[in-house]
């Protein structure tokens, strides 16, 4: 029962959090000039695979750098952070300036190498053009189409994740789960995961798949009166 109300409790903060910058409204007038010129970091397709995230950590002075997000043939290459919290890169950019775009960051509950379901958060925007903005394009069964495959590189070497469930949810949480007491409950949150999607990917899913969720906010038409609405892109790891 405590660890139920510690996950509530969890959810509300997380979700508090994530919805920091529809107060803001990423306005030009709430973003320091300078910083604002900082603070998306475009990769332009990273395509040295065998990149050293410590180089990237010394290179930025930031040793919070965990990753690289990139989905090959599109705009979405960034660093992504990594801290003891899911507050700082809400408002906080890659050279620990303050900035309501923030930085990708991943969920500070995981485990890169042991967690099945690895969370990572980032801004959206209509005036900004922020990374996760591209997310939006997979409303579209032929973009997902052109671009099933997502690539994260950490410490760990280069994994490839393969989307199997794009969807917008207003109020069920549990996707943020990331404990589960065995592999039944585990494959039953998989396809409950992929039962949601908007479209059928024809992607399979097992109870041995290790999963990449990216969560923003969602401008889809059609939602705007929920006062919560995120875009999820889940994927599983083919290698």
């Amino acid at each position: 029962m405590r660890s139920k109300r510690l996950f509530s409790k969890f959810l509300f903060v997380i979700l508090l959090l994530t919805s920091i910058y529809i107060i803001y409204n990423l306005s030009s007038d709430k973003v320091d000039a300078k910083a604002k010129d900082l603070s998306v970091i475009k990769l332009d397709n990273y395509n040295d695979k065998t990149v050293s995230i410590k180089d990237l950590q010394q290179e930025y002075d930031n040793d919070e750098i965990t990753g690289i997000l990139n989905i090959p043939d599109t705009e979405l290459s960034v660093i992504v952070t990594k801290t003891t919290d899911n507050n700082k890169y809400l408002t906080t950019n890659i050279y620990g300036q303050k900035d309501v775009i923030g930085n990708p960051f991943m969920d500070y509950r995981v485990d890169i190498e042991k967690s099945p379901s690895l969370l990572i958060y980032g801004h959206n925007s209509k005036t900004y053009d922020v990374p996760f903005k591209e997310l939006e394009n997979y409303y579209g069964k032929d973009y997902y189409d052109d671009h099933p495959y997502i690539e994260l590189i950490t410490e760990q070497g280069l994994w490839r994740y393969k989307i199997f469930s794009v969807y917008v949810e207003t109020k069920d949480w549990y996707y943020l789960n990331i404990d589960f007491a065995n592999k039944d409950d585990w494959f039953a949150h998989l396809e409950k995961l992929k039962s949601n999607s908007m479209y059928d990917t024809g992607e399979n899913i097992s109870p041995d798949d290790k999963i990449l969720i990216l969560q923003t906010c969602s401008f889809k038409k059609g939602f705007e009166n929920y006062n919560k609405k995120y875009l999820l892109i889940i994927a599983r790891r083919v290698y």
